[in-house]
């Protein structure tokens, strides 16, 4: 991830901020804006930007952990996304709310 200044989106985007789409994930790119990932992959996907995937392989240790712990919790654990542990765990594929509501206070 880059490290610039902290610009919030309020209302309209500005061309500054639309340079950054596709430079980094969105999710990145929502804290460094001040939105949401979800808001910052609309405006991508509109003005046609193709998102850009840093992919972190995965070491063998992390491998073993899949499974032992809720996805949540070894995502927390391991410093990465709930989407990345859930696409390779061996629940695959579960959306954060099933998690959630599997395991509560994870």
């Amino acid at each position: 991830m880059t490290s610039e200044p902290i610009v919030k989106v309020k209302g309209r985007w500005t061309p500054e901020q639309d340079k950054l789409l596709g430079t980094d994930p969105d999710a990145d790119i929502g804290r460094r804006l001040g939105c949401n990932e979800v808001t910052v992959r609309a405006r991508r996907v509109r003005l046609g930007i193709p998102a850009t995937c840093h992919v972190v392989p995965w070491t063998p240790e992390e491998d073993r952990l899949l499974g032992t712990l809720p996805d949540e919790e070894l995502a927390r654990k391991l410093g990465r996304s709930f989407d990345a542990v859930a696409k390779v765990g061996p629940t695959k594929k579960r959306h954060h709310q099933q998690c959630h509501d599997e395991w509560p206070d994870s």
